[in-house]
């Protein structure tokens, strides 16, 4: 992750057969949650979220910046450490369009396709060339970029050459560079290619997607992967064909084929692949045969977007939506109104955006990651309002 950190896709027009059949559960929450339902009545319509470790930012549809939560590395790039309950906005960069955000730093796209990273840079994630921090947003200056993406102390991104780059923590070979030696400044994954269309970072592995091809590297203990076996890659490692999504969590990975079906591998111990059945998969297993458009993972939970715009999330803990100690071991709708477009989780909660330009959140809010103003956890998506 998520995580996304977000992994774009092109979507391809071969079609191929869906993972299986599988079985969506569908149960609504009790509860309410604090929209009319119609046009969203905050004054800015949002046009890109990110969550980090316990703090989020988001980017206006006209590209002004804010951020909110846990600032103890200067995550929240407003030049301070003070930890903030509800959205500040942030003088630069601006004109962003895209975001990415790992444990403790945030990333940024720019209209001008610069990238901007800030925060904690003890693994060199920052790509700053140094293992220095920034309370403030500095400049990457290896590429211009398509897009990015972040988890935990990692950075990768696409260029407009269509390289996959990655820097920051690579204790277990998730770069894609061949060792596990860390790296301050953008990196190619090897080997070279220039057809990279999607990437998407977890704790420890990475998957990104060439074309409808797919490949994933790093750890692979849980077989995360997908490669049948729990054998680690120091190198990309080719999957199989005909995917438009991909996202890298914790320790499990989902992805969506070009048919709109959605499978998931990996670690399964809190219900997080949706299979049903609790149990490890190194290889694909089906989860849903058709409809979906989105997909992302974190570390004990995954959250989807079907073709109709319905939200849907699996696995445990608050930011699945579902209460302390349950587990939701298929998709399960999350009781919110309109279409949605975006979503984006990582370990305590969870962001999504509507097609309208309203922001809901909802988990884990002890450090005011859900940008409301106060510190209580919330089960269902509110609204929150950025200036």
């Amino acid at each position: 992750m998520r995580a996304s950190g977000r992994a774009l896709a092109v979507l391809i027009a071969a079609v191929m057969a869906a993972c299986g059949e599988g079985q969506t559960v569908v149960a609504d929450w009790t509860g309410t949650t604090e929209t009319d339902g119609g046009a969203p009545p905050c004054a800015t319509s949002i046009g890109a979220i990110a969550t980090g470790d316990h703090h989020t930012c988001a980017a206006t549809a006209d590209g002004v910046l804010s951020c909110w939560g846990r600032n103890v590395y200067g995550q929240l790039a407003d030049g301070t450490t003070t930890s903030r309950t509800s959205p500040s906005s942030v003088a630069a960069p601006s004109g962003v369009v895209d975001l990415a955000a790992g444990n403790e730093h945030t990333c940024a796209l720019g209209s001008d396709q610069r990238a901007w990273c800030w925060g904690d840079g003890s693994f060199g994630q920052l790509g700053n060339a140094s293992t220095t921090g920034s309370l403030v947003p500095i400049a990457i200056a290896a590429s211009t970029w398509s897009l990015l993406a972040s988890y935990y102390n990692t950075t990768c991104g696409v260029g407009t050459d269509g390289v996959a780059r990655c820097w920051g923590a690579n204790f277990a070979g998730q770069l894609g560079a061949g060792d596990t030696s860390d790296r301050t400044s953008p990196t190619i994954v090897g080997p070279s290619s220039s057809d990279w269309t999607a990437i998407s970072t977890g704790l420890g592995h990475t998957c990104g997607l060439r074309g409808s091809a797919l490949y994933c590297w790093g750890d692979n203990a849980h077989g995360q992967l997908g490669l049948g076996s729990t054998t680690s890659m120091l190198s990309p490692a080719h999957v199989s064909d005909g995917w438009s999504r991909v996202d890298a969590g914790h320790s499990h990975t989902c992805a969506i084929d070009t048919s709109g079906a959605l499978c998931c591998w990996g670690d399964n111990a809190a219900g997080q692949l949706g299979t049903g059945d609790g149990l490890e998969h190194t290889s694909r297993a089906s989860v849903s045969a058709s409809g979906w458009i989105d997909v992302m993972t974190s570390h004990l939970h995954s959250c989807g977007i079907r073709s109709d715009g319905s939200i849907e999330c699996w696995g445990t803990g608050v930011g699945a939506a579902v209460a302390e100690g349950a587990i939701a071991p298929t998709p399960t709708h999350v009781d919110v109104p309109g279409r949605f477009v975006r979503i984006d989780s990582t370990d305590d909660h969870t962001c999504a955006l509507r097609d309208d330009g309203a922001l809901f959140c909802w988990g884990d809010n002890g450090q005011g990651e859900l940008g409301l103003g106060d510190r209580n956890t919330r089960l269902l998506p509110v609204l929150v309002c950025v200036p």
